[in-house]
């Protein structure tokens, strides 16, 4: 990557970071990933107090649905990632079809060829992983592979700057205040969608971009839309 390419990612990382929200921190980080990069799409996951891997934030339905086979099936590159704590980079997914079949034939079904994840450390302990799907067979190149090191290196500091003190919370309770901002976020864009009449990534898009014209968080303009249609009242749109 050259000089110019890493300052630009990097101004992008100090924007990706939220004070005491991870979920926000981790959904920038995956749409940076996508726009930064020939990713087709990404996810991120995290480890529980139970030591089980949850889908924290995705850039897609489809690659969120990837994601929920490997962390329910327990297999495939990103549950590899965590387990060794080192990057697993699978250019072509079809030679691992044995190794990995049910995530292999998901993941083919969504439209991705390849997976790149790298592991998300936190002073030598492995708190989950960052996942990259490419939709042909090549892998991401050497630009692609520095970004993604980059965003998984500054998502493990927000984790370490937001549990560094004995008062902050753990990295378990960091991720289910994360778990129940994203439930939030899934209610809001099924609200979004059926009144709008459109996707699930297309309500996405509609809640992040008046979440960016507010100034608000994409949870906090999720928690309005469940509150209003809780209460009856019209969804955002």
């Amino acid at each position: 990557m050259s000089n110019q390419g890493v300052l630009t990612v990097l101004r992008e990382l100090h924007g990706m970071v939220v004070d005491d929200d991870l979920a926000e921190t981790m959904l920038r980080a995956v749409e940076l990933v996508v726009a930064t990069t020939s990713a087709a799409g990404v996810g991120a996951v995290l480890v529980n107090a139970s030591g089980d891997l949850q889908v924290v934030a995705s850039s897609s339905e489809r690659a969120a649905e990837v994601e929920e086979a490997e962390v329910g099936i327990v297999q495939g590159p990103c549950l590899e990632a965590f387990r060794t704590g080192t990057v697993k980079d699978v250019p072509d997914l079809r030679p691992h079809a044995d190794e990995w079949p049910d995530v292999v034939r998901i993941a083919e079904q969504r439209g991705f060829g390849g997976m790149y994840a790298a592991p998300l450390v936190l002073r030598s302990r492995t708190l989950g992983s960052l996942c990259v799907f490419f939709a042909g067979h090549d892998g991401p190149d050497d630009h692609d592979a520095a970004v993604i090191q980059l965003v998984s290196h500054t998502v493990a500091a927000v984790i370490a700057a937001q549990t560094r003190r004995e008062s902050d919370p753990t990295p378990e309770e960091l991720l289910e205040a994360a778990l129940t901002v994203r439930d939030t976020i899934d209610q809001a864009k099924g609200a979004v969608s059926w009144r709008q009449g459109i996707g699930i990534d297309h309500a996405f898009r509609v809640i992040r971009d008046e979440a960016r014209e507010a100034g608000l968080t994409v949870g906090q303009v999720a928690a309005r839309i469940v509150g209003t249609q809780t209460d009856g009242g019209a969804v955002a749109g």
